[in-house]
């Protein structure tokens, strides 16, 4: 036996298919939309509006599993295989059915929702691209196969995770309720991605395992199948390839910004607050710095450099040096986001260190730093003691402009950063 056999054989599917009967039966029943699939799909519409508008990733997979939405797209499918005309047109009603129910439902949900803001979870619904096309045409191809088998297993619960049909109908909802048309759009085409090639993919697999035609059509009849196809496969497939095409162009652009920024100012131990980095039309890189005020010449230098050496020659590069002027929202996003991530940690105490040096206590410099943390302080006395234990201690003694807060956690926290993990004492 030769090696193409001997592969051949081990990739062949025709030995354990069950009976093409009971593979129909068990995909026209699955297909209807009434009593018990009805009900199910309406609880994981619940299910997956709750887990996206709380941003858990666990229960959303609940939802998925629970839906019976993948039943009429893999019967639409299979109709178009076998020429079954009359189960195409009950799939295809079915799912346009369990669509407008999924959306109205999700759309009352998050009507009524106190939760509003769009999380994480719901915004990875919103712009999908060619990698989603392969997904479901790969779970596709899985889902049929899982099916065909004499011996089922856990393929569909597994291609109903991956294909992620109910979260998209979901965010389509938020979209609705929220008055955000590219939300729903931005999921709609994903939930049309899915179920697209969903159902091509058990077509080509249907035809591959030689199901028996329910009927046979004539040669024009099935040109124009093909050329319905075709259609349906370029409107999904070309704007997946373009926004694809973004993903990739903004994470060129955000490795080329972030190179920028870790060698022009975080290497020269310049510290930098907060970067924003915009790779959108018009393309920006945004930078509070705490410790210099650039002359227009540097700034000027810094621009061409942008431009340059770094291949970015439509981005504009925006430096905010006053610490005067920074927002408490500012100040905070860099403490909670910085000092709390260990792989940064080392970066920023090294940078507050030259900071340290020419102002170690200075009680008015240290004074508006920490308004930044809280504003309802309003005056700080500081200076350096030594504790029984021989130790140098840094004291700094707060007062507030009204009730004292029972919590100062972030102002200790910085402080050690500040004072190099020397000990701190706050006094209130």
């Amino acid at each position: 036996m030769s090696f193409l056999q001997q592969l051949s054989n081990l990739f062949e599917l025709h030995s354990d298919k069950a009976s093409e009967e009971d593979v129909v039966l068990s995909i026209k029943s699955s297909s209807v939309f009434r009593g018990t699939n009805l009900w199910l799909l309406v609880f994981a519409i619940f299910v997956a509006s709750i887990g996206l508008n709380i941003n858990s990733t666990a229960v959303i997979i609940g939802a998925m599993l629970i839906s019976p939405l993948m039943g009429p797209i893999v019967g639409a499918g299979m109709a178009l295989a076998i020429n079954d005309f009359a189960l195409l047109k009950k799939a295809l009603s079915n799912l346009l059915v369990a669509t407008l129910i999924a959306m109205t439902v999700s759309t009352i949900y998050f009507f009524i929702t106190p939760l509003r803001d769009a999380q994480s979870e719901l915004l990875a619904r919103t712009s999908p691209n060619i990698f989603d096309v392969l997904i479901a045409l790969f779970g596709g191809l899985a889902g049929i196969v899982g099916v065909s088998r004499k011996e089922k297993s856990n393929v569909i619960p597994g291609v109903a995770i991956a294909t992620a049909l109910m979260p998209p109908l979901c965010t389509a909802g938020y979209g609705i309720a929220t008055a955000q048309l590219q939300y729903m759009l931005g999921a709609f085409y994903l939930y049309l991605i899915n179920c697209t090639f969903i159902c091509i993919a058990t077509f080509l697999m249907v035809k591959y395992l030689r199901f028996q035609p329910v009927q046979y059509v004539d040669k024009q009849q099935a040109i124009r199948i093909r050329s319905i196809m075709s259609t349906a496969v370029a409107i999904m497939v070309l704007p997946a390839i373009f926004f694809a095409w973004q993903v990739v162009q903004e994470n060129k652009f955000r490795k080329k910004a972030n190179r920028f920024v870790e060698e022009q100012f975080i290497a020269k131990e310049h510290i930098v607050l907060s970067k924003k980095i915009n790779a959108g039309v018009p393309a920006s890189i945004e930078l509070i710095v705490l410790d210099k005020k650039f002359s227009q010449a540097e700034l000027d230098t810094l621009q061409q450099l942008v431009k340059t050496n770094y291949g970015m020659p439509n981005t504009r590069l925006l430096i905010r040096q006053d610490q005067h002027k920074l927002t408490k929202s500012d100040f905070l996003n860099f403490v909670e986001q910085q000092y709390a991530n260990e792989v940064r940690l080392e970066t920023v105490e090294s940078a507050l260190n030259q900071l340290e040096k020419s102002n170690t206590t200075d009680a008015g410099q240290l004074l508006q730093e920490l308004q930044q943390i809280d504003s309802s302080i309003v005056q700080l006395q500081a200076g350096w003691m030594i504790n029984a234990l021989q130790d140098s201690v840094f004291q700094v003694g707060l007062q507030y402009n009204g009730t004292v807060p029972r919590n100062n956690t972030a102002i200790v926290d910085y402080l050690k950063v500040r004072m190099k993990g020397k000990q701190v004492v706050v006094n209130q």
